[in-house]
């Protein structure tokens, strides 16, 4: 999935009013950042090889699977780090990293099925082991042409949900803008798909 869907997603399905904890900007702030953080390491990645003059399709064919920026993706969606992160949460009763661990496995756990030779190790460092999915949620040949729309639809549906649960313009701006990024994107993935 691309990064603005776990955002969308992971705030739709996380930032709920329960009688255990109120919405707040603490808890917002803390599933955003959980739903964008397993996907930081790529951006960084992706300018330290754009900077260095690395072209796109080596940068996605090559660079990608350098085992040593491989570890740092891993790293970054590691199951075993989260859960150790959450005991943490868990002992200092911290609603906020609580809830920041919870949207960083809701985005390993959406990214499992929608990768097909470009998983991670979710379980590293205590295994190796990648899921290869048939399906992925970019490439055209492990239908991406299917996977990318639904994902589209999906996450606007949390956008329009979220502009209804979020009452302050910030927000609202903020929501809009992820949203309007589809448009973008809907307009590359399709001459990418045809192309």
């Amino acid at each position: 999935m691309i990064t603005t869907s776990h955002l969308l997603l992971n705030l739709a399905v996380l930032d709920k009013s329960r009688p255990a904890y109120p919405i707040s900007l603490a808890a917002s702030l803390a599933i955003a950042i959980g739903a964008i953080l397993p996907d930081a390491a790529m951006f960084l990645f992706y300018a330290a090889e754009k900077i260095r003059g690395v072209p796109e399709a080596t940068i996605w064919r090559e660079s990608y699977y350098q085992p040593g920026w491989q570890a740092v993706f891993d790293s970054f969606n590691s199951l075993p780090i989260i859960a150790a992160v959450a005991l943490l949460g868990w002992w200092r009763k911290s609603w906020v990293l609580l809830l920041f661990c919870a949207s960083m496995t809701l985005h390993v756990a959406l990214d499992l099925p929608l990768h097909h030779n470009d998983g991670h190790r979710h379980f590293w460092p205590l295994s190796d082991w990648r899921f290869s999915s048939p399906v992925s949620y970019w490439d055209p040949q492990h239908y991406g042409n299917i996977a990318q729309p639904i994902e589209q639809f999906v996450a606007l549906c949390c956008g329009l949900l979220l502009l209804r649960r979020y009452p302050g313009w910030p927000a609202r701006v903020a929501i809009i803008l992820i949203m309007l990024s589809y448009l973008a994107f809907a307009g590359y993935a399709l001459v990418f798909w045809r192309g």
